[in-house]
């Protein structure tokens, strides 16, 4: 989500109706999907508030990389924890220590925020203890407008959810947004640049592991998957874009491996 009307509509809510800021981050690539313009806002307007990193998607990488990168932002001087929301994993805990920070006696508004694919209707779903009531989807934008959810078993307890954020005055490339999940895949302008900077950050390696075909640089990469899966032209030839829109969407929806580390985390 990235007008001015939405965006003005979170730093409202966050100023006028957020008691705590939950803040959804994907563990694989925390800084990537850290919307810092939220921290900046919340340090700016309305200090006071309690602003909570949860890394999301815990189970998909290592637990040693996953206890750096929470020590990093501990020390940065965050509350940050981990979960796995697809797993529950870490909900309990989460819940728990959110509950440190309310007035049980007066309305407490949780406001859950994050860049689209960090899972973060997914968070919502596990807190509430429901199957269907936070709606969730790999595709940017599917959350629209801001919707009050009641926490079952609390008295004035009520969790904020907002679109996927993409923040109108941060301006970057469609690269960076299309390996964040945080444009649709049919918005993509150039999904064969977006193909050749998963090529990099998967590694040929996983690649090979993930589709169980033979290559030796991403041009046969892309030949051999489409031809495994059938994405053929008249001529016999692969089509290759609808190859990249493979690609895409198995990045987009954690099918191939990748993770990234916090620094120094080689000194540890």
């Amino acid at each position: 989500m990235k007008t001015p009307k939405a965006w003005g509509e979170i730093l409202n809510a966050i100023e006028r109706q957020a008691t705590i800021i939950l803040e959804v981050l994907d563990a694989r690539d925390p800084e990537g999907t850290r919307p810092h313009a939220i921290e900046e806002h919340v340090q700016k307007k309305c200090p006071g508030k309690k602003l909570i990193l949860v890394l999301n998607k815990a189970d998909l990488i290592p637990e040693d990389v996953l206890q750096a990168w929470v020590r990093y932002y501990q020390d940065l001087g965050f509350l940050c924890f981990h979960v796995s929301a697809l797993r529950k994993d870490g909900i309990t805990f989460l819940m728990s220590q959110m509950m440190r920070y309310v007035d049980r006696e007066l309305g407490n508004k949780i406001l859950v925020v994050g860049y689209p694919n960090t899972g973060k209707s997914s968070i919502i779903t596990a807190l509430l203890k429901e199957k269907k009531i936070a709606r969730k989807s790999p595709e940017a934008g599917f959350t629209r407008g801001l919707q009050l959810l009641k926490l079952p078993g609390w008295h004035n307890m009520y969790l904020l959810d907002t679109p996927g954020v993409v923040p109108f005055n941060e301006e970057e490339a469609e690269l960076t947004l299309a390996l964040k999940g945080a444009i649709k895949i049919s918005k993509i302008e150039n999904p064969q640049a977006v193909v050749e900077e998963i090529y990099r950050r998967g590694t040929p390696e996983k690649l090979k592991e993930v589709y169980n075909v033979i290559f030796t640089n991403i041009d046969e990469f892309v030949q051999a998957l489409g031809r495994k899966r059938g994405r053929l032209k008249k001529g016999n030839e692969v089509n290759e874009p609808e190859v990249w829109m493979i690609i895409i969407r198995d990045w987009q929806r954690n099918v191939i491996p990748y993770y990234t580390t916090p620094p120094n985390y080689l000194q540890q």
